[in-house]
């Protein structure tokens, strides 16, 4: 449905996106998630028509659409602000871009209709904007954008501005509203968590570019490079040096799958316990002391410094927990463990 080659956007001397080939298939749902300024709105915006790019082509079911106006293009485009028309009615709202498009009467009517029962505000249509919750105003702006029934649905940053109680639950209705709506879904965010939850591929992007593209738990258990593993928030990232099979490292030496050489070893989340919860593990023991524990809802983080001057972080889910000061013997999975060559960068 989409297909993006070389596409290169520029201010004046400034490189905003840098020669990117991005595609998706009709009905897939992939996330663009990176740092604030790193290209991807600029990129959602190129896509839609709203920045003109300097290179490069962009396709929407086999059309040449890179010159074409936005109007033309038949995409939808919600934004993180939601630009809503505060004076107009929600019915008004959804109605435009059918309105837009020059359907009939009752095609409208329909349209509204059966965009706001997808997002669960029947009834909704005669209200004024102005008078509704910050979370009924963005399922608005979703049923907006969802009304004319785009080939292509680009949403940016969309649940950025919204609470931690309503944006989880948007993240557990928005799969059911995507398949729904049956339509090709291009999600830009900074969220790691909504990326990785909502995405059937997740595209991670670092100046401009795609520093990986894949499945989302592709991506999270096999970074490409140190950037990508620190933005999903793999903590420590080592310096390792891998000899027959082991990666000796200023923590431990970890058994690992790698070429000898010098590499970088990426600790995944789940990779530390508390030796005492961790059975007969395969990897090495390391000891160290408490520095912090904080409360995580449905577990306890605890922060050790390690006798070998390395910081690691281990979930609890058992009372009672060690307090700091405590000392405390953690084990490191083998499994849990990924190893980048040593050129990666890890900042």
């Amino acid at each position: 449905m989409l297909e993006v080659t070389g596409l290169t956007v520029a201010y004046g001397a400034h490189v905003a996106v840098d020669n990117v080939d991005l595609d998706a298939a009709r009905g897939e749902v992939v996330c663009v998630l990176g740092p604030s300024g790193c290209g991807k709105s600029t990129l959602l915006r190129a896509i839609a028509g709203l920045e003109p790019p300097v290179a490069g082509r962009i396709a929407l079911g086999g059309q040449d659409v890179t010159a074409a106006r936005p109007d033309e293009r038949h995409v939808g485009l919600m934004f993180q602000d939601h630009a809503l028309f505060p004076h107009r009615s929600v019915g008004e709202n959804v109605a435009f871009g059918p309105r837009m498009r020059g359907a009939a009467a009752a095609d409208i009517e329909r349209a509204v209709r059966d965009s706001l029962a997808l997002v669960d505000l029947e009834g909704f249509a005669d209200r004024p904007v102005a008078e509704i919750s910050g979370g009924e105003q963005q399922r608005v702006a979703l049923a907006r954008a969802i009304a004319p029934r785009p080939r292509l649905l680009m949403l940016d940053e969309p649940l950025g501005s919204l609470d931690r109680a309503l944006r989880d639950r948007l993240l557990t209705e928005l799969p059911r509203l995507f398949a729904a709506v049956g339509t090709t879904v291009l999600y830009v965010t900074h969220d790691q968590e909504e990326a990785l939850s909502l995405a059937d591929r997740v595209a991670v992007m670092r100046d401009g570019r795609f520093a990986q593209i894949g499945a989302p738990e592709a991506v999270w258990r096999a970074p490409a490079d140190g950037f990508v593993a620190r933005f999903l928030g793999h903590e420590p990232i080592l310096a390792a040096t891998v000899r027959g099979g082991v990666a000796a490292t200023a923590l431990a030496d970890v058994p690992v799958e790698a070429a000898d050489g010098e590499a970088l070893l990426v600790v995944l989340p789940g990779a530390v316990s508390l030796a005492a919860d961790a059975g007969d593990p395969a990897g090495p023991k390391v000891s160290g002391e408490v520095t912090a524990r904080r409360f995580a809802g449905d577990h306890l983080a605890l922060v050790v410094a390690t006798d070998a001057g390395v910081e690691l972080t281990v979930g609890v889910w058992r009372a009672p927990a060690p307090e700091p000061g405590e000392r405390v013997d953690l084990a490191i999975d083998p499994a849990e463990v990924t190893v980048l060559p040593a050129g990666d960068r890890a900042s």
